[in-house]
């Protein structure tokens, strides 16, 4: 068996503020009652190397508390930083890296973290794997998974929420056609912030699943 098969990516794609975050922390807790049981679905994001250079350089190795302190500031000038916020100073790294190594790099580096997670756990390596990736937002970094997965094994949520957009921000909602003009397998969703929504979003992987033919549990949502 190829160690790509059987990885199915999720990338959720929206402005700051629309429900990326929420909409992992939801999936990952319903997933494996309402979705698929025996499977291995858990967090990931493009940025995380950024987030971990950054815990390192300032001396806490990767230090998710370190992290965290800064997530909900992360606009906030500070000293510790030469007065840059925590989003400036990922940004400046984030630069440096796609110039550097180039443009698909962080997408790059997800691909190859996803496999050797595969590798490492004990589990079956029939399990099927499913990394909610939660901060989509540059079609350079989804090519790669596009790539190696192929597109139907992977799904872009697009999440459109009312007063949310991308004024200020390098990122942007994904394209319908990838860097080559072949379709991305894509769904936009509305987020009004109430269950309706997570009621699509479970709708939409299952049907996601289905056209995967990957046998989805049964029975009465939530």
């Amino acid at each position: 068996m190829n160690l790509t098969d059987g990885i199915y990516p999720i990338i959720f794609n929206g402005p700051p503020s629309a429900g990326k975050d929420h909409s992992v922390k939801f999936l990952t807790s319903v997933w494996k009652d309402q979705i698929i049981k025996d499977c291995d679905v858990y967090h990931e994001k493009f940025a995380a190397p950024l987030k971990n250079t950054v815990s390192v350089f300032f001396g806490r190795e990767i230090d998710s508390d370190f992290r965290n302190a800064f997530e909900d500031s992360k606009d906030t000038p500070l000293k510790i930083f030469n007065n840059l916020s925590y989003r400036q100073v990922q940004i400046s790294l984030s630069t440096w890296a796609k110039e550097t190594l180039g443009s698909s790099i962080f997408g790059d580096l997800l691909s190859q973290r996803v496999i050797v997670r595969k590798m490492h756990r004990k589990a079956s390596t029939n399990q099927l794997v499913f990394p909610l990736i939660s901060d989509g937002g540059f079609i350079e970094e989804l090519q790669p998974l596009l790539d190696k997965y192929g597109h139907k094994r992977v799904l872009v949520v697009r999440i459109h929420r009312h007063g949310c957009s991308y004024s200020g921000d390098s990122r942007s909602f994904l394209p319908n056609l990838d860097t080559r003009g072949a379709p991305i397998n894509i769904i936009d969703l509305q987020n009004k912030g109430d269950s309706g929504y997570e009621f699509s979003l479970v709708v939409a992987v299952k049907k996601f699943l289905r056209e995967n033919n990957i046998m989805v549990n049964r029975g009465r949502l939530f």
